[in-house]
């Protein structure tokens, strides 16, 4: 790899860095409904307790769909071309987009906010 590779790679790379730092916080410190693993060694912290004891300070839920081939085909989405929903701000396919965020959305469950209402 070359300078101008890493140069040009090192604000998707700290971008990711900061959304993992920040879903990992937010699983310590709220409690966890629904996320997949962060990694082998931390899991996805549902039902784990908060720094100190068990008093976690809000509720948190986490749905990451990846929008490559492998993420799309886990929604059932296989009709959709990765490359026209990996632009969130693509109007020209507002109705494919609309199509992802049904299908991650029939993973919220109900009783997640029990409580709020």
């Amino acid at each position: 790899m070359n300078v101008l590779y890493n140069a040009g790679s090192i604000p998707s790379a700290l971008m990711a860095a900061a959304l993992n730092e920040q879903d990992l916080l937010c699983r310590i410190f709220g409690k966890c409904l629904a996320g997949g693993e962060l990694d082998r060694e931390v899991g996805n912290l549902i039902g784990t307790g908060g720094p100190g004891g068990s008093n976690k300070l809000f509720t948190y839920a986490r749905y990451n769909n990846q929008l490559n081939a492998e993420g799309l085909k886990m929604l059932g989405l296989t009709h959709i071309k990765p490359e026209d929903v990996q632009m969130l701000d693509s109007v020209e396919y507002i109705n494919q987009l609309q199509a992802v965020g049904q299908a991650v959305a029939t993973n919220v469950k109900a009783e997640y906010f029990d409580g709020f209402v």
